[in-house]
């Protein structure tokens, strides 16, 4: 389990990605934010529970289908020497059998020949990861083992991913100094000019952001006023990144038009390498007409006013289905490979 007193002050596995910008859905700030408190952290997601929930399972099962031998640890540990430098490991690998509990002393990780991190994956995420047995894995995913490696002194890593909880699929991933460099430098930056004086990193993409946001500036309580020189160069980037964005926006609209076109009647098309996109036609929604719902109602309580003690309204879904209408027309989608899309694409 996590340590929050060791990684409010420090840099773990998880957030090291979003340091070097290969996190889709956080940044810098973002685990700056978490760490001060100065946004409350949204609770676990029904998915996420369960996943945490199966990673001991996971390595149970990784454990027999390698012969090798686990040891559950998940206690979150910091390098004997760089103090801001925290990892929180699944399990540890050992090959010899009467190793029974997970090294409480970081220096006693030399008895371990690699460690092993569960993840439980969702079918609609597979195609983010490569064939099982290589080391294609999310990026985000590969510098969280990365880290763990660098802290720990370990050779390699295994990711046990469960896919759609009846699939399991190793990923052996092998300690690269470069990428233990980069990250570990990304990280004691982070440390040293951010965490340590308490100064906010730049803001970024994520969600954390926009609530920080929401949460610090509910509502404006002062007039307009004029931009400084600083604030002027600000919008004036803003102005370009919306032209740039807009501009790009035009040429993929029309480009789909032009797939659209090629498609035609059919369901779609298909390449052996580039996957099969398709443009089908969604089902008609149906619903409750509520306009008519509002007469109804409207023309109950007119008639019951004269006799108020007696009124019983129905219930409101009664009325619903007594006005059923096709509130609009299923329309066709165009939809694309998984792999056409980025991390942070597939997740929306």
């Amino acid at each position: 389990m996590r340590d929050s007193t060791i990684t409010a002050s420090s840099v773990g596995g998880s957030e090291v990605a979003a340091l070097v910008g290969l996190d889709p859905n956080r940044d810098a700030f973002a685990v700056y934010a978490e760490k001060l408190g100065l946004v409350e952290r949204e609770p676990p997601t029904p998915r996420m529970r369960m996943g945490k929930r199966l990673e001991r399972i996971i390595a149970e099962v990784y454990a027999e289908e390698t012969g090798q031998h686990v040891v559950w640890s998940d206690k979150t540990m910091r390098h004997p020497e760089r103090q801001w430098q925290a990892y929180t490991v699944d399990a540890f690998v050992y090959n010899v059998p009467d190793v029974r509990e997970p090294p409480i002393d970081p220096a006693k990780l030399i008895e371990a020949i690699g460690l092993m991190d569960a993840k439980c994956v969702s079918w609609d995420q597979s195609p983010l990861w490569g064939e099982a047995g290589t080391d294609q894995v999310p990026d985000r995913i590969a510098c969280q083992i990365q880290y763990y490696l660098d802290a720990t002194g370990l050779p390699w890593g295994d990711v046990a991913a469960l896919f759609g909880g009846t699939d399991l699929r190793i990923y052996r991933i092998n300690y690269d100094a470069n990428i233990a460099d980069v990250l570990r430098g990304a990280a004691e930056e982070f440390v040293r000019k951010h965490l340590e004086p308490q100064v906010p990193p730049p803001l970024g993409h994520s969600d954390t952001a926009a609530r920080y946001l929401k949460q610090r500036f509910p509502k404006n309580t002062e007039q307009i006023r004029e931009a400084t020189p600083e604030e002027v160069d600000l919008l004036f980037r803003y102005k370009v990144e919306r032209a740039v964005y807009t501009e790009a926006k035009s040429r993929k609209d029309s480009l789909e038009n032009e797939v659209r076109l090629i498609i035609g009647e059919a369901d779609g098309v298909k390449d052996p390498v580039l996957g099969r996109v398709t443009w089908k036609k969604t089902k008609d929604t149906v619903g409750p007409d509520w306009q008519q719902i509002a007469v109804h109602l409207y023309e109950d309580l007119r008639q019951a006013s004269a006799q108020a003690d007696k009124f019983e309204p129905e219930p409101l879904n009664a009325y619903a289905e007594l006005h059923q209408r096709v509130l609009r027309e299923g329309s066709r989608r165009l939809l694309v490979p998984r792999t056409w899309k980025s991390e942070a694409e597939d997740e929306e």
